[in-house]
């Protein structure tokens, strides 16, 4: 609620994707372009949350947990210029709501392993589809790919009951009905939050003909030959 995708469409990626607010882009099987979510970019309250649920301010002006001990996150970046840029906009965003913000950068292997390890809190990830089909992107939060893909180390039964009764369905309306669920129990337990879809932009000469980008494929030259 703190956090402006919007901001970070502008700043980070110059304009360059689409906002997201479905765990399933659009384009492919099971998304829903009819999804409302719940949480809404609302820092006056997102704050007030805080101030409810015990997270007050001290004289600092930092918050802390109930207990008195100071609420620090975690968000961990990769050690490259738009990882750098991505962080100092994470911490512009807890700087909003009164939240200290540690800021761990890494190489991008360093991160995937520490991820399989689930050892980092948060960090901004991009999942580029192995076929598309809204299945390859909720087996990300299923508990059973802990370790494997689902980075972000999420675990609910409830959720995981849903995946697996959806795994055996083919695209349609009843497996649809079971994304939306899916989709709302992770905005409920805040596992993960949907930001932006990147585009991928392609040039081509005007003598090039019939080219066509594939949507899921990005190697796709070695299937075309080229006559002179």
């Amino acid at each position: 609620m703190a956090h402006d995708v919007d901001e970070e469409i502008r700043l980070v990626h110059n304009g360059e994707a689409q906002r997201l607010t479905f765990p399933i882009p659009s384009g492919v099987a099971g998304h829903d372009p009819a999804y409302q979510p719940l949480l809404r970019y609302d820092p006056v309250l997102a704050n007030q949350l805080l101030d409810r649920y015990g997270y007050r301010k001290g004289a600092d002006g930092w918050r802390m947990q109930p207990d008195g001990k100071p609420l620090v996150i975690s968000y961990t970046s990769r050690n490259e210029a738009n990882g750098v840029l991505m962080a100092e906009l994470w911490r512009k965003t807890y700087q909003r709501i009164g939240i200290r913000m540690d800021n761990p950068r890494m190489i991008f292997s360093d991160i995937q392993r520490a991820e399989m390890l689930c050892k980092i809190q948060t960090r901004t990830y991009e999942w580029l589809a192995d076929y598309p089909d809204g299945d390859n992107f909720m087996q990300l939060f299923y508990g059973g790919n802990i370790g494997q893909n689902n980075n972000g180390c999420y675990q609910d039964p409830q959720f995981d009951a849903w995946y697996e009764a959806s795994h055996g369905m083919p695209p349609g309306p009843q497996r649809d009905a079971l994304y939306r669920k899916m989709a709302r129990q992770l905005e409920v337990q805040a596992a993960v939050m949907p930001a932006f879809s990147r585009y991928r932009n392609m040039l081509a000469q005007p003598r090039v003909l019939g080219y066509k980008k594939h949507p899921i494929l990005h190697q796709e030259w070695k299937y075309i030959d080229i006559k002179d």
